[in-house]
């Protein structure tokens, strides 16, 4: 588990998410989570075959992007709740395109509490700043949240592989890994809360695969 004791992996959790975080209840349950998937990651790399390593990969790939959801849910209530607190590189113009939709001639919130309804705001304002090439990181966190979603066993009709066993594969498991490290960076780097004052490197983040 990132070679550090839990309470210390705890520890910069907590110091790295307070960077960012909006709800620090949130935050505890983020750190909660971060610790679960950590110790699947050092399960897995004790795994004495490669078929029981990859039975790991449904519940950290459903771990990791629920991690994703939870961040992306928090900033976009950091978004449509916040007044007196400036949000680094976001003009007054853009919050306002990704709070608010026009229905019926009425200005009204949107609801940005799923993944479906934040990755659009996400890519048409480019706010993870990533760029952009064949297959974006919002074409693959689109992709990652239908993969996800097999949670639920029973679904079958969404365009997925039908056997789980080629879903959850090492490489989605690589991909997932991918949008979380660029998700927290893109938190840590561009939209850093105002006490950020250690200019902590998101470089150095204890991601839970680092064992």
């Amino acid at each position: 588990m990132n070679n550090l004791p839990i309470k210390k992996l705890e520890d910069e959790f907590n110091r790295y998410l307070g960077v960012f975080y909006w709800n620090f209840k949130r935050m505890d349950n983020t750190v909660y989570n971060l610790e679960i998937l950590s110790y699947l990651y050092h399960l897995r790399g004790k795994a004495s075959s490669v078929q029981l390593k990859s039975l790991l990969n449904k519940p950290i790939i459903i771990f990791t992007i629920s991690i994703v959801e939870c961040v992306l849910y928090d900033f976009m209530t950091r978004i449509q709740q916040h007044s007196n607190e400036k949000i680094p590189n976001l003009d007054i113009g853009i919050i306002n395109k990704i709070k608010y939709k026009v229905e019926k001639g009425v200005l009204k919130m949107k609801d940005l509490t799923k993944l479906n309804s934040i990755i659009p705001q996400l890519k048409a304002f480019n706010l993870l700043n990533w760029s952009i090439d064949d297959e974006s990181i919002y074409r693959q966190l689109e992709i990652l949240q239908k993969i996800r979603n097999k949670i639920h066993i029973q679904l079958t009709n969404d365009k997925l592989h039908k056997d789980e066993r080629y879903i959850f594969n090492n490489a989605n498991v690589k991909k997932s890994e991918l949008v979380l490290e660029t998700v927290l960076k893109a938190m840590m780097i561009y939209y850093p809360r105002p006490w950020n004052k250690d200019n902590l490197n998101a470089d150095n983040f204890p991601y839970p695969w680092d064992n």
